[in-house]
């Protein structure tokens, strides 16, 4: 069994010790993302929402994203560095400019903002735009 198929914890835990559980998730998520989880709950959790943002159907928008507003959730709150900031599309324009600033971040809002977006992460996500939006403008 694989990590991704894993549908309760105690099938998580049986694939072997935590710390190699969460190295061979972060290699197979290499060039997506990394998860940082401090226990086998916070790791399932992680691997739940993984299974509920990411998945590969016939209806696509940007690579397997079933919505622009979850592609920007999961790249929000489950990506750092530069792989975040290349699917973002943020460059050196946005921390020089703020108008480039605010136009990015007011796209990126309209698609995730807990009034328009059913999912229970946007709000999270919305305060990780905002986080990033002001160090830009700072």
């Amino acid at each position: 069994m694989d990590w991704k198929d894993c549908d309760s914890l105690k099938a998580l835990k049986k694939l072997g010790s935590f710390k190699s559980v969460k190295e061979k998730i972060n290699c197979d998520l290499e060039n997506i993302s990394s998860i940082n989880a401090r226990g086998w709950n916070e790791l399932f959790d992680k691997i739940t929402s993984l299974r509920a943002l990411y998945i590969s159907e016939p209806k696509k928008v940007d690579g397997d994203f079933i919505s622009e507003s979850n592609k920007y959730i999961f790249v929000l709150l489950y990506t750092s560095g530069k792989i975040r900031l290349d699917l973002l599309e943020i460059d050196v324009n946005h921390y020089k400019d703020k108008s480039v600033a605010k136009k990015w971040r007011n796209k990126v809002m309209k698609a995730i903002h807990p009034d328009v977006c059913s999912d229970i992460r946007s709000e999270e996500a919305t305060r990780a735009l905002n986080d990033i939006y002001n160090e830009m403008v700072q």
